[in-house]
């Protein structure tokens, strides 16, 4: 098995843990368009998938912590239009991977998810606002290390401060 495509407008809303297990082949997953996919609990470490496009996933909101761990073929991550709101672990010591692009929803990178990611050199983090502890730790090929924005507060309300704009966090 080489090729996995699913269907314009697919109905299947998880991938399970096994879905592409034993699948040393597999290079290439076409998610379709419209896809119904929400979560994402399988692992690529035993494919040869270089690059994947969950663009066309607008409802997929988790991806498992172990998803591509430890994954040498991984290259690029599109997880653009999509609705996640935090990454933990995820691409943990994803040697090979080079780009992701996230979505406008993430904001939050917990720990370790990009860690030993050594070949990673572009990412947008413009929406982020809490990155966790060791989340870019070995990321060398990167040029700086993420910081979390910085926690404010006044009379009100707790707010992040990133880029010019704040997001509320709790009402005091």
């Amino acid at each position: 098995l080489k090729n996995v495509t699913f269907e314009d407008n697919s109905s299947l809303t998880v991938w399970y843990k096994d879905m592409f297990e034993k699948c040393g082949a597999l290079s290439n997953i076409d998610t379709g368009k419209n896809s119904m996919l929400k979560s994402i609990y399988c692992s690529f470490n035993s494919t040869a998938v270089t690059e994947i496009d969950f663009s066309n996933c607008y409802l997929l909101s988790y991806i498992d912590d172990d998803c591509f761990y430890k994954n040498s073929k991984i290259e690029y991550v599109n997880l653009d239009n999509t609705n996640l709101s935090t990454l933990q672990a995820t691409f943990y010591s994803c040697s090979n991977l080079v780009s992701v692009a996230l979505p406008d929803s993430l904001y939050r990178i917990y720990n370790n998810t990009f860690s030993y990611c050594i070949s990673l050199k572009d990412i947008n983090l413009d929406n982020v606002v809490m990155i966790g502890d060791y989340a870019f730790k070995g990321c060398t090929s990167l040029g700086y290390t993420p910081q979390s924005a910085e926690v404010k507060s006044n009379d009100i309300f707790e707010y992040y401060e990133l880029n010019d704009s704040i997001t509320v966090k709790s009402v005091i």
